[in-house]
This record gives C-alpha cells, structure tokens and sequence, in this order.
C-alpha cells in the first residue's frame, strides 16, 4: 500500500476523488425526466408535443363531422336540382305524348276526311256513269230503231224518239241522214255518243282533279 494514499496531493487537493457510483454509491436517486408533469395527462401516460396537442381528436371528429354536414347539404341540393330536372322532362313527355296523340288524331282526321272525299267523289262517278250509260243505251236504240224503220206512232218508239230528241237536236244538221224507204242512217246520233262519251271522261277528271 502506498503510503502517501491517504494523504492528500497537493496537485489534487481541490479535485473530488473519483469512484464507482455502483460500489460507493448504491442508493443514488435515479434521474428525473426534463419534461414537467401535465395534469392534464394521466399518471403513466407519455406527454404530447404540441403539433400533436392541437390535433385533438374531439376537434377532428367535430371537423369531420361539419365536412360530413356541408357535404349532406350539398348532395340535397343536388338531389333538389335532380328532382327539378325530372319533373320538367315529364312535363315535356307529357307535352310530347299530348301532341303525338294530337298528330295521330290529326291524321286519323285527315284520313277519315280522305275516305270520305275518294267514297263521294266514286258515288259521282258512278252517278255519271249511270246517266252517261243510259243517254248511251237511249241514244243506240233511237239509231237502232230508225235504222230498222220502227213505226213513229208506237208507244215504245215514240218515246224513245221523243225522250232522245233534245240529245240529238245540237248535231242533227252536222251532217244529212240517208234513207231507204222508212229506215234512216243517223249518223249524227253516232257523233252524239262519241262527243257524249268523251264530255263524260273529260268531267271525270276534272272532278278526280278538283278533290283529290
């Protein structure tokens, strides 16, 4: 052992000698944390940094919660305008289908009128063609008659003579008639036919003309 360990140095005299803090120091107070205690914060609970106090989760479920709302609102607006936008295209199916079934029965109309004016229009010309055909049959037997010399003072071909004479009379000096005995060629009542006829035609048209 050193003699002079006891004794202090004189060049160490104000240095604090050193030792183990385990061995000569067994019951030294443990360290404390540098950061204070928070009340707020529960025992054995690490403190919060300040970036992380200010995101509360009260907070953010409050912020989350007026998105969700503003987003509500906007979507019911939205749902507004759908409903605004459906109700005006039914209007206009509705305007539509009202006018299609105006058309349709604007041309059922139209039909029906069409059917009418052709069934009028065939009824004329079958009355003309009825009178036609009958001034044509009167005016063969009054040929027929005088060609074969029939009697005038017989009932049957006086009226015969005497009903087609207003027919004959604007053509019976176009051209002389020739005899043989009591029989005559009336040729002019040939010509009556034929003007007759094509007259017939001509009024035919004009009326197909005029209502279709």
């Amino acid at each position: 052992m050193n003699p002079d360990h006891n004794r202090p140095d004189r060049d160490n005299v104000n240095q604090p000698p050193s030792w183990n803090s385990e061995e000569e120091y067994p019951n030294r107070i443990p360290e404390q944390p540098l950061t204070p205690p928070n009340p707020a914060i529960p025992r054995g609970d690490r403190a919060y940094s300040p970036s992380e106090q200010s995101r509360n989760p009260v907070d953010e479920l409050r912020r989350e919660q007026e998105r969700h709302l503003q987003n509500l609102g906007e979507l019911r607006q939205e749902e507004a305008r759908l409903s605004r936008q459906i109700q005006e295209l039914r209007q206009q199916e509705d305007y539509i289908n009202r006018r299609i079934e105006g058309i349709q029965l604007e041309e059922e109309e139209r039909r029906v009128a069409e059917v009418r004016r052709r069934l009028a229009l065939s009824k004329t010309n079958q009355v003309i063609y009825y009178l036609m055909g009958a001034l044509g049959v009167l005016l063969v037997l009054r040929v027929v008659l005088r060609l074969l010399g029939a009697n005038p003072a017989n009932q049957f071909a006086g009226f015969i003579y005497a009903l087609s004479s207003p027919f004959v009379t604007p053509f019976e000096t176009l051209f002389t008639t020739p005899t043989f005995g009591n029989s005559a060629f009336e040729l002019n009542a040939l010509i009556a036919i034929a003007i007759y006829g094509l007259l017939t035609w001509l009024v035919i048209r004009l009326l197909q003309l005029i209502w279709t």
